[in-house]
């Protein structure tokens, strides 16, 4: 069963043109998959963000990249 935070960022990767609002949702995805013990699926979507903005990561995103490995490292 998908839970509605799950939900909401899938319509948020999938609809939106943002890359920074993107970015942060599949971060926030990747969070969840951390805490949830799903730590490949993790790796997967924060690999995903790195190569879609290789060496010129933003310094919005920057913040919520390590956060997430934090907490899958954690």
């Amino acid at each position: 069963m998908t839970s509605r935070l799950l939900q909401e960022l899938d319509a948020t990767i999938l609809g939106t043109s943002d890359r920074l609002v993107w970015a942060r949702a599949i971060c926030r995805k990747a969070s969840l998959a951390a805490r949830q013990g799903q730590s490949r699926e993790a790796d997967q979507l924060i690999d995903t963000v790195r190569s879609r903005f290789a060496d010129a990561l933003d310094a919005e995103i920057s913040p919520w990249v390590m956060l997430t490995e934090g907490i899958l490292r954690f």
